[in-house]
């Protein structure tokens, strides 16, 4: 299958391999790990509030967080069942939402400052006239750029997804608690110099799809 990898953002797709769900470290970055929960209906709307605003070890004013986006072509994926491109023909359909309560803080580990980044990504997905099986199987991506949107080396981590449909849901949401993305700045950079990213990893007709088909 060929993906969506790299930096390209917007979304140029490239292809790529899924590294290891482990921690794994960059000369600027380090640390990842993500806890799934799975939620049936709207179950998942009492935990909007859990994570909330930034924060900071340090004392005084809170320092900023660096930015957690979603680029709006990779937030939503139509699987299609066969060959057929028509709504009957859908599989299912999948949606990431904005990242719930972004968190962060300035820490010290051995003489090196760093920014300590948690959220929470929820992907919501909705069968479609020609599901078939017990399950929607998908994949996302979280990625780092630093100063002037320089990627950071090793600096993107796949994630795969199994979204439980086996009691006939019509919907269901799973959310991955991604925690901790470890930034070592520059002297005299903040959060404000670096992005976080993510996104569905989608096929470049999928990519195609949702460029023919903007959603709000």
């Amino acid at each position: 299958m060929t993906v969506l990898s790299g930096f390209s953002f917007p979304g140029s797709p490239r292809s790529g391999s899924l590294p290891a769900r482990r921690a794994w470290s960059a000369a600027r970055l380090i640390g990842f790990r993500a806890n799934r929960r799975i939620f049936s209906g709207i179950a998942i709307a009492l935990m909007a509030g859990v994570l909330a605003g930034c924060s900071s070890t340090d004392k005084g004013p809170p320092k900023p967080c660096p930015a957690v986006t979603v680029e709006p072509t990779l937030a939503y994926k139509t699987e299609f069942a066969g060959s057929g491109r028509d709504l009957s023909d859908i599989a299912y359909e999948a949606r990431i939402e904005m990242p719930l309560g972004p968190l962060c803080w300035y820490s010290r580990d051995q003489d090196k400052d760093y920014i300590r980044t948690a959220f929470k990504v929820q992907i919501n997905v909705a069968r479609g006239p020609k599901f078939s099986g017990d399950k929607a199987s998908l994949r996302y991506f979280v990625g780092v750029t630093g100063p002037g949107g320089v990627p950071l080396p090793d600096g993107k981590k796949f994630f795969d997804v199994d979204v439980d449909f086996s009691k006939g849901q019509v919907r269901n949401i799973t959310v991955d608690e991604i925690d901790p993305i470890k930034i070592f700045p520059k002297p005299n950079e903040n959060g404000d110099f670096y992005r976080i990213y993510v996104g569905l990893d989608l096929t470049k007709d999928q990519l195609d799809y949702n460029k023919r088909n903007p959603r709000q």
